[in-house]
C-alpha cells in the first residue's frame, strides 16, 4: 500500500512539465489512488481519498491535461463515491444511521441516537448520488468513463449515473396516501388522548400487544425515515 499521507487534500503531487509525461503521471497517481480505495478499511479512509481526488481533479483540469487524464482523475472520485454509497447502504441495513434532525447529545450514555448523514460529514445530495452509484458495479463505471473518453467528452457524476444506474421506478402513490392517512389519524389521536391515562387502562395482555405494536411501528418508521432522509434535498 502507498503512504496514506500521499492522499491528503493538501498533498498534491508535483507533475512533469512535458505534456505527455505529465498526463502519464496523472494516470499513474490516479491508479495508485484507486488501488488504495480497493484496500481501504473504513469509510473515513475512503472519504479522505475522495477529497484528495476532488482536489486533484480540479488541479488537473486547470492544467488543461488531456481528456483521458482529466477523466481518469474524475474516475477516482466516482469510485470513492460508489464505495461510500455501498457502505451507507450497508450501514442502513445494520440500522447504524439515524433519521435527519435527531439530536445525539441530549440522551444518557448508552442510549445514543444513531448519527445522521449530515453528522457523519455528507450532504444529503451527495449521499443519494453515492448510493445510486453503488447500484452499478465498478466495471460499469469504468466502461462509462472509457466510452466518454473515447468520444472526447468530460464525465460527471450525473452523466455516469445516466449510463450505469437504473432509473428509479415511479413511487406507489396509493401506499403513500394510505400511510399518510394512518399517520394523520395517529397524530390526531395522540393529541386528544393522554398517554398515561391510556397506559393505565391496559390489561396485561394489551400491554404485551402494545409493546409488539410499538416495536413494529418503530421498525416501520426507521425504514421510512431511511428513504426520506436522502430525498430531503434543498
Amino acid at each position: 500500500m502507498s503512504n496514506p499521507d500521499d492522499f491528503q487534500v493538501g498533498v498534491l503531487p508535483l507533475l512533469p512539465a512535458a505534456e505527455d509525461d505529465r498526463d502519464a503521471a496523472i494516470i499513474k497517481h490516479c491508479d495508485r489512488a484507486i488501488a488504495e480505495l480497493r484496500e481501504a478499511r473504513d469509510i473515513a479512509q475512503v472519504r479522505a481519498i475522495a477529497a484528495w481526488a476532488q482536489a486533484f481533479s480540479v488541479y488537473v483540469s486547470r492544467l488543461k491535461a488531456a481528456r483521458r487524464a482529466q477523466n481518469h482523475a474524475r474516475l477516482v472520485t466516482l469510485l470513492a463515491e460508489r464505495y461510500i454509497g455501498a457502505e451507507l447502504r450497508r450501514a442502513r441495513d445494520r440500522n447504524e444511521i439515524g433519521a435527519q434532525g435527531r439530536r445525539s447529545d441530549l440522551v444518557p450514555a448508552g442510549n445514543e441516537v444513531r448519527p445522521t448523514i449530515t453528522e457523519i460529514g455528507l450532504s444529503r445530495r451527495r449521499a443519494l448520488e453515492a448510493q445510486r452509484l453503488a447500484e452499478g458495479d465498478e466495471g460499469a463505471i469504468l466502461d462509462a468513463v472509457e466510452r466518454a473518453t473515447m468520444a472526447d467528452l468530460p464525465i460527471s457524476c450525473a452523466s455516469v449515473l445516466c449510463m450505469v444506474a437504473p432509473t428509479p421506478s415511479a413511487p406507489d402513490r396509493s401506499a403513500a396516501e394510505e400511510a399518510m392517512a394512518m399517520l394523520r389519524e395517529l397524530a390526531g389521536f395522540s393529541s386528544e388522548v393522554d398517554p398515561s391515562d391510556a397506559a393505565r387502562g391496559l390489561t396485561e395482555r394489551q400491554v404485551s400487544q402494545a409493546r409488539l405494536a410499538f416495536a413494529a411501528f418503530d421498525a416501520w418508521r426507521a425504514r421510512c425515515e431511511a428513504v426520506i432522509s436522502p430525498m430531503s434535498v434543498h
